[in-house]
């Protein structure tokens, strides 16, 4: 049996780096092998609810590397195969559907509310295939609930993301469960059980119907959160998001107020009000409905005539007091949107357009562009800060604190920091020096003199050989370099080169002996890791080059 040609790592062939290293076993393909018809499918979906690489790297900042996201994929399968990963390309697409969907609802259901009893008017509200629309929509919506329960979130403050389903469902409930429930609850029942006007007379069943179906204007929030959700996705610039969110507001709470507004004519039997849309064309009663809308939002006028009884007058001025707040809250928006010129997230917009026009004024090279825009991107995140004047003005221990809560998660994946004296390991991370490579970029070059090591923070870096074979790939939580901590004018053994953005933290060995005085023993434990690294590295480059050669003589 011929188990066929080597499968090569292509992970990062985007990147244009040709992997010499075989392909690791795919953890999906593990779960569902073979290659019948059913397993592909369940392959396909699972794959299809895993982490997103793009998306994720653009959300949350703890999975920049692809060694990170592999982690997430793996914990996910083992752990939590039925829930569905916040950042994974199912959720993305289905966020973009409810956004048209709650944007529908959001035009359908007031115009239906407002002229559900002008059958003369507008019949197509009555008609067969609108409501079977208004019914498919809140259907939609149902199975939104049902998605949401098995969805796991983003916990901010500990920067990870949650799958377990007891912690999902209970974040669901506290939050937004409620909203979704009552906008989601069917209302057209008359789709299956009749409900027309008799003689003329007032249709209470429907009208009740319809006032509960104002609840679904509660849609705009979920809205309002998808859109700013997808925004920082997709990397939409922040005047941009800001400027449509505020018009997309403004005409939809229009539109819902005047549609409302012609709702409470035929509710309170205002017959004069109600008889100058209904003697009218389609087109002009909608005209006419913005019109009023327009005057008691700006005007606070009432219509065509005065409001005719008491429940009127309450109606008029509740619906006058909510377009003041709505006012307020836009008001509110456009001083934010003026204030954020001095935001961190607007300052980092600024340097980006000025770093543009340099590029361009120096007459760089595209590739060089992109990867300087690579840089500031992964170096900033997106929000710019001075780092060196905020740790100018702040002492020394809570410059400590901040190093170490940096570092944390490197100190916790790094075995080479474990069990050490808490002193040391404060010691060590002080002396620590943050450096971000691009990729492709040479982090260490074969029979280079070196004087430091480092550690991977996020990343992946490929070890060649000084022959140029590729030995293996080093991820978050691995280290490179420790010869030279201990070997004096040491000669490096490989080559390191990054295959994606990375950042990676140098400790110096001169940082580093100063460091270690006081732990002999901790010394010597290096030097060991280091002495067999080296022996692994010349065996592989002495089996490397024999294979070389008996390939040259056939």
């Amino acid at each position: 049996m011929t188990s066929g040609p080597p499968k090569y790592n292509k992970v990062f062939a985007h990147l244009g780096h040709d992997c010499e290293m075989l392909a690791e076993d795919d953890e999906v393909e593990k779960r569902f092998p073979g290659r019948t018809c059913c397993n592909q499918f369940k392959r396909a979906v699972m794959r299809s609810i895993l982490v997103h690489e793009k998306i994720c790297k653009s959300c949350a900042i703890h999975l920049r590397s692809h060694g990170a996201i592999e982690k997430e994929k793996q914990r996910h399968i083992r752990y939590h195969p039925t829930s569905i990963h916040p950042f994974s390309s199912t959720r993305i697409w289905w966020e973009l559907c409810m956004c048209g969907v709650c944007l529908f609802q959001l035009i359908l259901v007031p115009l239906d509310v407002g002229f559900y009893a002008f059958e003369e008017t507008m019949p197509f509200l009555r008609s067969i295939p609108f409501l079977t629309i208004r019914m498919v929509l809140d259907l939609i919506c149902c199975v939104d609930i049902g998605l949401n329960s098995i969805t796991g979130y983003y916990d901010e403050a500990k920067k990870e993301v949650v799958l377990h389903h007891r912690k999902i469902v209970l974040h669901y409930l506290k939050n937004q469960f409620v909203v979704d429930f009552l906008s989601s609850v069917p209302t057209h029942w008359d789709l299956f059980v009749p409900m027309g006007n008799t003689d003329g007379k007032k249709n209470w069943q429907l009208a009740v119907l319809q006032l509960i179906s104002t609840i679904k204007y509660l849609r705009f929030f979920t809205l309002n959160n998808l859109a700013t959700k997808l925004c920082n996705i997709f990397g939409v610039d922040f005047y941009v998001r800001h400027g449509v969110l505020m018009v997309l507001t403004m005409l939809i709470f229009w539109h819902i107020l005047s549609c409302t507004q012609i709702f409470g004519y035929y509710l309170f039997d205002d017959k004069k009000n109600y008889a100058a849309y209904k003697n009218t064309t389609s087109f002009k009663a909608i005209s006419r409905s913005l019109y009023d809308g327009a005057l008691l939002i700006y005007t606070a006028s009432y219509g065509v005539e005065e409001p005719e009884n008491n429940y009127e007058f309450l109606m008029t001025t509740i619906l006058w007091f909510l377009s003041k707040f709505v006012q307020i809250y836009l008001l509110a928006r456009v001083i934010e949107f003026l204030r954020a010129k001095t935001s961190p997230k607007m300052k980092y917009s600024q340097m980006v357009k000025q770093l543009v026009e340099f590029m361009r004024h120096k007459q760089l090279p595209l590739y060089t562009q992109k990867r300087i825009l690579t840089y500031y991107e992964f170096h900033f995140q997106k929000s710019y800060f001075r780092e060196n004047e905020i740790y100018a003005t702040i002492s020394g221990q809570l410059r400590q604190e901040i190093v170490m809560q940096t570092c944390r998660q490197l100190v916790e994946n790094v075995e080479f920091f474990r069990d050490l004296p808490l002193n040391l390991l404060v010691r060590i991370v002080s002396c620590l020096r943050s450096e971000i490579y691009l990729t492709n970029d040479v982090v260490v070059k074969a029979n280079s003199t070196g004087n430091c090591m480092y550690f991977i923070s996020t990343g992946t870096v490929a070890v060649y050989t000084v022959s140029g074979k590729e030995v293996c790939h080093l991820e978050d939580g691995d280290h490179f370099g420790e010869i030279a901590l201990v070997t004096p004018e040491a000669q490096r053994v490989a080559s390191v080169i990054a295959v994606e953005t990375c950042e990676l933290y140098r400790l110096d060995r001169k940082d580093f002996i100063k460091a270690i005085h006081p732990y002999p023993d901790l010394l010597e434990k290096i030097q060991k890791i280091a002495a067999d690294r080296m022996e692994k590295t010349n065996l592989m480059e002495e089996h490397y080059k024999r294979d070389m050669a008996t390939k040259r003589l056939y």
